[in-house]
């Protein structure tokens, strides 16, 4: 009989310790990746996939963000502990060669509570972009179009090649 009573008050406490908003949904807004379309540097205003797209971080232990793909957009992730983010875009040129540019982001971040269970989200303000001239880039110009990241609604950057 105590089992029993000790098992019930161990279940009861479980089963009210955890509240409704203890649990953040998949559909509250997190921090927001960068969204970049690749467009055409003959015609700004037709997308232009990039075939065997690969971008990684440009730091000494560099980590692979997007594996190689063919896309026309992307969404990546900025840093939340520093202003600025570097990137490299390897475009595969044949089977063992890529063009390597090298691309670096600069924002201002802000955090923004959520609610208990999510706790806070990161918003970019003020972005800012530089690529890296090596003198065989493939990336031909920048453009932003929205210097606020706070959604992935709709793109913030555009990279003519």
């Amino acid at each position: 009989m105590f089992k029993k009573v000790i098992l019930i008050s161990i279940l009861i406490v479980f089963t009210n310790s955890c509240t409704r908003d203890d649990i953040c949904s998949q559909n509250t807004p997190n921090t927001p990746k960068l969204v970049i379309s690749f467009r055409d540097i003959i015609n700004p205003l037709q997308t232009k996939e990039v075939v065997g797209l690969e971008i990684e971080t440009d730091y000494e232990n560099s980590i692979i963000v997007i594996p190689e793909t063919s896309s026309d957009s992307i969404a990546i992730p900025l840093q939340t502990s520093t202003d600025t983010t570097k990137f490299r875009f390897k475009r595969r040129v044949n089977d063992s060669i890529f063009n390597i540019d090298k691309i670096m982001f600069v924002a201002q971040r802000s955090e923004v509570y959520v609610n208990r269970a999510c706790s806070y989200k990161t918003i970019y303000e003020n972005l800012n972009a530089t690529l890296e001239s090596d003198g065989d880039n493939w990336i031909l110009s920048l453009d932003i179009l929205n210097n606020t990241v706070e959604n992935e609604n709709e793109a913030h950057i555009t990279i003519l090649h």
